[in-house]
């Protein structure tokens, strides 16, 4: 059986319209309202809600119209606010969801299967473990001015590290050295999630759902990781099984 959740009606919509002085999370709930969808809208307070579409300068009303706009689906557009407040975007139900990628493991709901696992497979990414820097660069037309900054999961810098191992580089227009500096640690911890990947097979779990935290054993290690994927099979010989992709989702990681 295959289906489509409620962010169907967001892939289905066409953006047609022009905003003006909407913040990110008048966007969405403007999104939301067209697609007949409720809201459950959480940005971060680190001026991640900011003023987007046509404000204060002429060249923001000409990229919003619709001969020269990059976004084609609603859908589109809700994941650039989204991806731009570093948030996690999707659907409950009936309800669009945003709210910040990583949450603290110390208040989430912590499934322990420790001891009811059938299958695990541990997969590392080399290249993630040590060395990465995220390179974000910006500019101002008017002023005609650039800005870069690099970030190595600790400190920041305008040069490029000298211990580069893999550099992720970014381009986003008309952002302040702040802004930057909020994206690129999102970045960072987006990509580095990716290093540690764990595939388990167990039984069935009624509930158990993407994001959720989930605790395992890895030898001599019972690390707490985040549910990225779940895949549910019924049969009659084997009954309910689930196999789930885990990945580090806490805050800071």
């Amino acid at each position: 059986m295959e289906c489509r959740d409620a962010l169907a009606a967001l892939i289905d919509l066409r953006v047609q319209d022009s905003w003006l002085n909407h913040t990110g999370s008048d966007l969405l709930q403007d999104i939301a309202r067209s697609a007949t969808l409720e809201t459950r809208i959480s940005l971060p307070d680190d001026g991640s809600d900011h003023m987007m579409g046509q404000f204060w300068q002429v060249e923001h009303k000409r990229g919003a119209l619709l001969s020269q706009h990059r976004f084609q689906t609603a859908a589109d557009l809700a994941f650039a606010v989204a991806r731009d407040a570093l948030c996690d975007l999707y659907v409950d139900g009936k309800t669009l969801v945003c709210q910040p990628s990583y949450v603290d493991e110390d208040t989430a709901e912590i499934i322990d299967v420790r001891n009811a696992v059938f299958e695990t497979d541990v997969s590392r990414d080399l290249q993630l473990l040590t060395g990465i820097v995220v390179h974000m660069a910006s500019w101002d037309s008017r002023q005609r001015s650039s800005t870069h900054i690099y970030y190595d999961g600790k400190t920041f810098s305008q040069d490029a590290p000298s211990d580069v191992t893999v550099l992720h580089s970014f381009r986003v227009p008309g952002r302040r050295l702040e802004d930057l500096r909020r994206l690129a640690r999102g970045k960072y911890e987006r990509i580095s999630a990716h290093a540690l990947s764990v595939r388990i097979s167990m039984p069935g779990i009624m509930g158990l759902r993407p994001r959720q935290f989930i605790k395992i054993s890895l030898g001599t290690t019972e690390p707490t990781l985040g549910v990225d994927q779940v895949v549910s099979r019924f049969s009659v010989n084997d009954g309910f099984i689930q196999r789930v992709v885990l990945r580090s989702r806490r805050s800071g990681a």
